[in-house]
């Protein structure tokens, strides 16, 4: 029963990614054929124009929390970022994603973990949505393991005072840091 729901989440996940990259790709060749018919007809001021317009969408396109997730190999893992960025826009919540590292497509966790990690994602989360601004979330990799960060302004009414935890693969780091809510999801590799 739970594979069904995977592999649906997948799915969804995998169809949507792959519009977002349909779409990129039309806008990719409709900017390289502008660029032949302006050096064609050698008008360098429109040319010069045109490069302006698209670094400032590439600037847009690099902010883009799609484009980001190509780097997360293991499908758990991004079916459940994809989860979390649909459910901040039905929020109306914006989610700033930074992913520094490629996640491998590894199958060194427990699937018991996956469920903790999506727990405490989650409460980080709502943790991080009571101050009502932008959350940046920043993960990770490396041979250890994931860190996922949730940065937010530290919520003026009952910030979190659940400073470290640990279930069992999981630990959990929570921080204030110059009103700064950090709230460090780490899940680690079976040894």
């Amino acid at each position: 029963m739970w594979f069904d729901l995977d592999l649906k989440q997948n799915i969804a996940c995998k169809d949507d990614m792959l519009k977002e990259f349909k779409k990129i790709q039309h806008e990719y060749n409709n900017m390289l054929q502008h660029i032949v018919c302006f050096i064609e007809a050698e008008d360098w001021e429109v040319l010069k124009e045109y490069k302006h317009q698209m670094l400032k969408k590439a600037q847009v396109l690099n902010s883009n929390n799609l484009t980001q997730l190509v780097k997360i190999k293991n499908i758990r893992i991004l079916n459940l970022v994809y989860a979390l960025l649909i459910q901040a826009n039905a929020q109306e919540t914006t989610i700033n994603l930074t992913i520094y590292t490629d996640i491998d497509n590894t199958n060194s966790y427990k699937p018991k973990s996956y469920k903790s990690l999506e727990h405490s994602i989650n409460n980080a989360y709502e943790a991080a949505m009571l101050a009502g601004a932008p959350i940046n979330l920043k993960i990770t990799g490396n041979k250890e393991g994931i860190c996922f960060a949730l940065e937010s302004p530290c919520p003026e009414k009952n910030p979190p005072n659940t400073p470290r935890s640990k279930q069992k693969d999981i630990f959990i780091n929570t921080l204030i840091e110059k009103d700064i809510l950090i709230q460090e999801i780490l899940i680690m590799k079976n040894k």
